[in-house]
């Protein structure tokens, strides 16, 4: 007996000294890293890395693009690892070294096969490619763009939305093309270098340019680790695109839109259900993996909680890059907590804009995910609006989120 209990002391005493220490490793590892700005970098090969900002506050550790913020969960958090996963696509960081002001490890885009991307971080650095200093020369505000070169299969326009902090040489802005915008970039213009980047957890992108002697820029653009092209920009102050709601059409003959798609339940709905019939209707077709369309799910949100009582009904088509069922379920998770989203989401097929095109053989094609399909409250479609600038490309954000809501309110009033 004697034994007994000194054995079940001892184990006592063992499990109480590894239930005290575990509060220690969280505790210790947390109290040690940098408290401020950090400057993150995924090595898209072996000479070249896309730089962003990170800040840690003890607490919620954020990326930094421009005007936008990213806060990070924190999955999992070990003596010497961590996990942030990203909102909305899922994606994650394994961080396998940390050091009180160093960081190692990988990004993992889980939407794709094998995608891993090597990552760093240094903290107390509050600059994404280099120290702040005055700006040598100034930067015009609007481009025209070509991306690839102009007789390739490859090539499309683009408008480039610049601003310039003279004292720091910080430069904000975005791309914004037909099938919408590169949402929050940041960096710096140097000298006639101009470098730009954003991450937001599915898109890496990285451009470089040079201003030449006629006063055009000449640089590279990269996305990810495996795609870059060639672009080119003159100064235009009246530089337009083709409008967004002149891309996409009804074929000849038609007037509606018909579908029947299945929701995370597997129950399928449709545009003659009793919930859309004399209603406003807004379908969005869009998909999770894509920024622009959590962008737009956003604006569509608001709408939708502004308008519903009054008769605005939304509903979401999304084409996946894996179009399971079960994996649908995840995912519609993932958008109602991240996003917000409250209107209905259905699986409509796979990320592709070819087979989106055949879901909804109504329409001429699929030129861009998000497309956002108005229709009145007699079911004729009113406007087809290809693409979303979003809040990164500034007024013409604001003239769009306008422009949506007086159509809404127009066609809510009509009988």
């Amino acid at each position: 007996m004697r034994y007994s209990i000194m054995s079940i002391l001892l184990l006592a005493l063992i499990l109480g000294a590894c239930q005290s220490e575990a509060p220690k490793v969280e505790s210790k590892q947390t109290m040690a890293l940098f408290q401020g700005p950090w400057r993150g970098s995924l090595a898209l090969n072996d000479s070249l890395e896309l730089p962003f900002e990170l800040a840690y506050d003890g607490q919620v550790w954020e990326i930094i693009n421009g005007e936008e913020r990213i806060a990070l969960q924190l999955d999992s958090l070990g003596p010497d690892s961590m996990r942030w996963t990203l909102p909305v696509f899922g994606t994650y960081f394994n961080i396998k070294q940390i050091g009180p002001k160093s960081l190692k490890g990988e990004w993992v885009n889980s939407q794709k096969e094998d995608y891993r991307i090597p990552f760093k971080a240094e903290g107390g650095k509050n600059f994404r490619f280099g120290p702040k200093a005055a700006a040598q020369s100034s930067l015009a505000k609007k481009w025209a763009v070509q991306f690839s070169p102009q007789d390739s299969a490859n090539s499309y326009p683009g408008i480039a939305l610049f601003k310039l902090d003279p004292q720091t040489s910080i430069v904000s802005g975005s791309f914004m093309t037909e099938t919408g915008d590169y949402r929050y970039l940041a960096g710096e213009f140097k000298g006639d270098s101009l470098q730009l980047s954003a991450f937001d957890g599915a898109h890496a992108f990285l451009f470089t340019a040079q201003r030449q002697g006629d006063g055009s820029l000449w640089g590279q653009f990269y996305s990810g680790k495996h795609w870059s092209t060639y672009w080119r920009a003159q100064p235009n102050p009246k530089a337009q695109l083709r409008p967004m709601d002149s891309l996409s059409f009804l074929k000849a003959g038609y007037e509606k839109l018909a579908f029947s798609f299945p929701n995370a339940q597997g129950d399928s709905l449709s545009l003659e259900d009793e919930r859309f019939k004399g209603k406003v209707v807004i379908v969005q077709v869009m998909g999770s993996w894509c920024p622009n369309c959590m962008d737009e799910s956003r604006l569509l949100e608001e709408y939708y909680r502004r308008y519903r009582k009054e008769g605005l009904e939304i509903i979401a088509l999304a084409y996946e890059l894996r179009p399971d069922l079960e994996k649908f379920q995840a995912i519609e998770k993932r958008l109602r907590k991240d996003l917000g989203m409250s209107y209905p989401i259905v699986l409509a097929g796979p990320a592709n804009k070819q087979e989106a095109a055949k879901s909804l053989p109504m329409l001429n094609h699929i030129l861009s995910f998000p497309t956002a399909i108005i229709i009145d409250r007699q079911g004729k479609v009113q406007k087809i609006h290809t693409g979303f600038n979003g809040p990164g490309t500034g007024e013409y954000y604001e003239q769009y989120r306008e422009e949506l809501a007086q159509l809404i309110e127009q066609l809510l009033v009509a009988q």
